[in-house]
């Protein structure tokens, strides 16, 4: 899977703001849906290593301070950001960090997703979800040349986007939003 929510027990990996400086720092197993926080592009290294860009910006990263090593969030792409998968037969997942030890979603969700178990246990081990579909940016299409260049046209789909039909009424009604 290309895009994924990185979930357990009904709880996905989400980015927590840091007040003071209003970018994501850290991960929570506490995501309750699925939306852009909770994607994440699984970026596919080799075999058995991937990286994850959050779909909101930057990298799952292993960070730490003092003792502790959790989850992050980092602009940049290095060694730190590159985590081996180890796939059980019940289709879950472990996630290994740069520094040998494995990911875990404390008590089973709910809190701060540290990266600092020597063994995969219950709390260690992840589904990827498929985000519905119409969550998955698109792909811009390659432009294929028609008859002369003049006449040649690019077009790039666009996510969320609304269909657009004759029917001025069907229009009006797919574009009004849900009163609250």
């Amino acid at each position: 899977m290309k895009y994924v929510a990185i979930g357990i027990h009904g709880s996905f990996f989400q980015a927590v703001m840091d007040p003071f400086v209003g970018e994501p720092a850290c991960i929570f197993a506490n995501g309750t849906g699925i939306g852009d926080p909770t994607i994440f592009e699984r970026i596919e290294l080799d075999e058995s290593r991937v990286g994850f860009r959050q779909l909101v910006g930057g990298y799952l990263s292993v960070q730490s301070v003092g003792n502790l090593a959790f989850l992050g969030i980092s602009q940049q792409f290095g060694d730190d950001e590159v985590f081996t998968e180890v796939w059980w037969a019940d289709d879950r997942v472990s996630l290994m960090g740069s520094n040998g030890l494995f990911v875990c979603a404390e008590s089973g969700g709910g809190s701060l997703v540290v990266v600092n178990r020597a063994e995969a246990g219950p709390w260690e081990k992840f589904f990827y979800t498929q985000p519905p579909v119409e969550l998955i940016p698109l792909q811009p299409q390659r432009a294929e040349p028609v008859g002369d260049v003049a006449e040649a046209t690019t077009s790039m789909q666009m996510p969320r986007q609304v269909d657009v039909t004759d029917d001025v009424a069907s229009v009006e009604t797919t574009l009004q939003r849900p009163h609250s």
